[in-house]
This record gives C-alpha cells, sequence and structure tokens, in this order.
C-alpha cells in the first residue's frame, strides 16, 4: 500500500548524487556536501542552505527575514501550502493573498515579501518565471519562491536569477522528488 498523501515520490529516480555516502556529523565538515549539493543545483557553496525539510526551511527563512528587514507587508498567492500562513500569523506582518488565478499582476505594494510557488500547489501549474521577475523586481520586491515541485517538470527555474538579483530566494526540496 502506497500513501500517495505524502509528498514524497515512490518512483525514486536515478541520479548522480549520492546523499547517502556522506557521513556527516557534528564533528565533520560539511564542505563536501555544500560543494556536491552546488554543483549539482549550479549554484555557489554560498548560496546553499541545508535544511531538514522545507518547513523547516520555509521557518527559518520567515524567522531571518522577520529579524533583518521591516517588512510591512507579505504577499501570498494563493492557493499555497498551508504552513506559509500558519508561519506568517506568528509574525507580525500584513498578509495580502492574491489569488494567482484571478490576478497574478495585481498592484502590490513596493518593498513587499512576495511569497510564490512554482510550480503551484495543489494544481502543478507553471507560471513563466520571466514576466514574474520582472513584475516583482519592478516592485523593489523580495522574493521566495517555493520550488519544491519544479524537478518533476523540465521548466525553468528562478535559480538563474540569484546573481542578477539579490534579494531572490529560492527553495528546492530534495526530500519530494529523491524520496529521501
Amino acid at each position: 500500500m502506497i500513501d500517495l498523501s505524502q509528498n514524497i515520490n515512490y518512483l525514486r529516480p536515478t541520479v548522480d548524487l549520492n546523499i547517502e555516502s556522506f557521513q556527516v556529523t557534528k564533528n565533520e565538515t560539511t564542505e563536501k556536501l555544500y560543494n556536491s549539493l552546488s554543483a549539482y543545483y549550479e549554484v555557489h557553496p554560498d548560496e546553499c542552505e541545508i535544511f531538514n525539510g522545507s518547513t523547516s526551511a520555509i521557518y527559518s527563512f520567515i524567522k531571518y527575514i522577520n529579524l533583518c528587514n521591516s517588512f510591512e507587508n507579505v504577499v501570498l498567492y494563493a492557493p499555497i501550502y498551508p504552513e506559509y500562513k500558519k508561519i506568517l500569523s506568528s509574525f507580525d506582518f500584513n498578509i495580502i493573498l492574491i489569488n494567482r488565478f484571478d490576478d497574478l499582476y495585481c498592484n502590490i505594494p513596493s518593498n513587499s515579501l512576495v511569497l510564490f510557488t512554482n510550480p503551484s500547489t495543489p494544481d502543478g501549474r507553471y507560471y513563466n518565471i520571466d514576466s514574474l521577475m520582472e513584475f516583482w523586481i519592478s516592485k523593489s520586491a523580495t522574493i521566495f519562491i517555493d520550488e519544491t515541485f519544479i524537478e518533476y517538470s523540465d521548466k525553468k527555474s528562478a535559480k538563474e536569477y540569484i546573481n542578477i538579483y539579490d534579494q531572490l530566494f529560492v527553495l528546492e526540496c530534495m526530500s519530494r522528488f529523491y524520496a529521501i
């Protein structure tokens, strides 16, 4: 029996990255792991951070943003993973919900934090990242794009904008696609 309610790929794709070979302890360096992941995801090792799942990463990011920046507005494109709203409710943000089916490019306040999933959940629709990035950059937004399910597609990742726009954060989750 397979529990299809879990967000894990039970097909376990073949990849050229064996993370099970890393024996990481608190006394051992993780440089080899970061170098392997950064090579696979085509980013610099300093642009990687490892978390214990996507919810942990989302919470840590929002906590970090709350401490470092003075965002008044957080824009959520809904429907979205419910943990976003749950985590945000523990901080003092003005949450702006945008129905991405109705008006993807509706006016958002400048200097907002934008949280977006691409491909989206629950419908799996992929959105043109180039036009969205242009729109959000024009608003001087800090952008967090959850690409947890991008590896199920052959679509373009927002990662290529990391070196272009320094207020972009991209989440990719190995546990979903790689069944770990």
